[in-house]
């Protein structure tokens, strides 16, 4: 790739690396290979390096693993997934490069689009009418445009706050014109859980209350559970896949 520099993950390369981002910061992107899908071993490398670099410099992640997609996917606000069993040199470079924000990643929208029929996108208001509007939040740029697109091929239409601050503020003015929250669980200001706990404690003892699915990248242990005792009704793991998506509305 013209004008990146490769650097291996030993500790003289790192050191090295650690300096000349000191003496001038260029967006970094952590290539990691997980050939035995452990996971832990992948969240302690991120942390790690978010740790040393993060304050420094832009930092994201593509972590490659066994799969069969041909197009990369947000794991989460600064890591892209890509499978290595149909992996390509175009899909690679697009992977980086969108990741240091020189164009916009291919994220295989059109794959999902040609498995689901086209439905008309209605406006904010007529789609309140008919109860298709959802409201978003999510903070990551990439994540909002998979979602909304999703929800479109759904036929529902979605209109997007940046984080729980701002989702709140929309769902008091919007006097019950969203029929359902999709909301990230962690954002600035304001999380997902946060969101949820107000919104449940504003709404009191008045029903129908609104629905509050979570979208995260944490699969862990409990955190369903989590999400349940903030007031959520469900949650859906990162990738979002358009197919579970449509289950879980359904």
């Amino acid at each position: 790739l013209e004008g990146m520099s490769l650097y291996d993950p030993s500790s003289a390369a790192l050191n090295q690396l650690a300096d000349e981002q000191q003496e001038s910061p260029q967006p970094l992107v952590a290539i990691i290979v997980d050939t035995h899908n452990n996971k832990n071993y992948i969240a302690d490398i991120q942390a790690q390096l978010r740790e040393q670099y993060a304050d420094k410099t832009q930092l994201s992640f593509i972590i490659i693993r066994q799969g069969l997609r041909r197009k990369a996917r947000p794991l989460c606000n600064d890591t892209l997934q890509l499978d290595m069993n149909s992996l390509s040199r175009t899909t690679f470079i697009n992977a980086v490069s969108g990741s240091v924000g020189l164009i916009e990643p291919d994220l295989g929208l059109k794959e999902d689009k040609a498995s689901f029929e086209t439905n008309t996108i209605l406006s904010a208001e007529d789609a309140a009418l008919k109860g298709t509007l959802f409201l978003v939040a999510e903070d990551n740029p990439v994540n909002q445009r998979v979602i909304s697109h999703q929800l479109n091929l759904l036929g529902f239409s979605a209109e997007i706050a940046n984080d729980g601050k701002e989702a709140l503020a929309m769902w008091k003015q919007g006097n019950g014109k969203y029929s359902l929250l999709l909301t990230d669980c962690h954002m600035p200001h304001m999380d997902g859980y946060d969101l949820s706990r107000e919104i449940r404690k504003i709404e009191g003892k008045v029903e129908p209350f609104l629905p509050i699915i979570a979208i995260t990248a944490d699969a862990m242990k409990g955190t369903k559970q989590e999400c349940l005792d903030a007031g959520m009704n469900d949650y859906i793991t990162k990738p979002l896949q358009i197919s579970v998506l449509s289950s879980k509305l359904n």
